[in-house]
């Protein structure tokens, strides 16, 4: 693939185009063939997603650092994941040349970018960049991570997060993954020479997975059953299972708030779903050995640490998100369905 130029960084102002907007029936599902073809277009179609339930002041800022790129063959799509109307008024007083999509109800994490990705590989998409709305991107991050994609074999890019509010300080610059265990490089430590190397990785960038659009077609989309959290894990597995390589590319840079849109960091949802979904990728991936190893690390680690969440903040969904976790892979009529159970844990039943 021909390395384009960087991009020069300067602000630019948006021209002001008409909405375009489309509304996908919640049947709506992808099937990915068996068989891969990597094409290597001149300058890739870039097409990003960005989610929304009910975050619209931050999307919008989110949308606002994407468009002051000056990559020219990049579509933004939002994809609206049920939110109230006002919030999707919002978005469309607020944004120019955005392509959103209006699911007709809460299909979490997976089911909402699902739909969305569905729609960037019948619009042509090379490349599909699924991002968190509670993030920044630096001014040449589009350009930075198409040019990561330097050989076929390379089916994903992982940029690098910094915290939103200490801005040096690293979330993630690549890593280790196995079904078990995985292992970040650089977290919580100030950027340095150390961590500005490209470099293969076992992970995706969760806030910010970029995939090429035929490594898409070839494993699927993601796991639907998962719903939302450890679906950036599930994903890496399988990209790097198919033979495909997972590339950190320091140069394309992100400012993480880290709350996402359902405040699943140490909070209810994670003590569903981050249980439920650990054991999950655990079961479905690992050996023998790592799946001992997974069950260790629910007995020591995720159980006692959802409970002293818990206790110390005094809230009870705590306990009733780990119980639905541990009932759930017992019996999944014993507890509600995804998008019952956010509400429920997020307490807006």
């Amino acid at each position: 693939m021909r390395q384009t130029s960087r991009v020069d960084t300067a602000w630019r102002v948006v021209q002001n185009r008409n909405l375009e907007t489309a509304r996908f029936d919640v049947s709506l599902s992808y099937r990915a063939p068996t068989v891969v073809k990597l094409m290597r277009p001149i300058e890739p179609f870039v097409a990003v997603l960005v989610l929304n339930w009910n975050r619209h002041a931050e999307l919008v800022e989110c949308i606002r650092s994407l468009q002051a790129n000056d990559y020219r063959r990049m579509r933004i799509y939002v994809v609206d994941n049920g939110s109230r109307e006002e919030s999707i008024d919002y978005i469309r007083r607020s944004l120019t040349n955005v392509t959103i999509i209006e699911n007709r109800r809460n299909l979490g994490f997976c089911g909402g970018f699902n739909t969305g990705i569905s729609r960037a590989l019948q619009d042509g998409a090379d490349i599909v960049g699924v991002l968190n709305s509670d993030i920044l991107v630096a001014q040449d991050f589009v350009t930075e991570v198409v040019q990561g994609f330097e050989s076929d074999d390379i089916g994903a890019v992982s940029p690098k997060e910094y915290d939103f509010v200490r801005r040096e300080v690293i979330r993630f610059a690549g890593g280790t993954l196995n079904p078990a265990i995985a292992r970040l490089r650089g977290y919580g430590r100030v950027d340095n020479a150390r961590f500005s190397q490209p470099q293969d990785t076992g992970l995706l960038c969760g806030p910010a997975m970029i995939i090429r659009a035929d490594v898409l077609r070839s494993v699927g989309l993601f796991d639907e059953k998962l719903f939302i959290i450890n679906e950036d894990r599930d994903l890496a597995l399988r990209i790097r299972r198919a033979g495909f390589r997972i590339r950190f590319v320091p140069s394309a840079r992100l400012w993480h708030k880290r709350h996402g849109g359902s405040d699943q960091q140490r909070s209810p949802i994670s003590a569903y779903f981050g249980v439920r979904n650990y054991w999950i990728v655990a079961m479905k991936y690992g050996n023998t050995l790592q799946r001992v190893m997974a069950f260790c690390m629910l007995v020591c680690y995720w159980v006692p640490t959802t409970l002293y969440c818990g206790l110390s903040s005094h809230n009870r969904r705590y306990f009733t998100g780990l119980k639905w976790a541990l009932l759930w892979h017992l019996d999944r009529e014993l507890v509600p369905q995804d998008e019952e159970a956010v509400e429920i844990l997020l307490n807006l039943a």
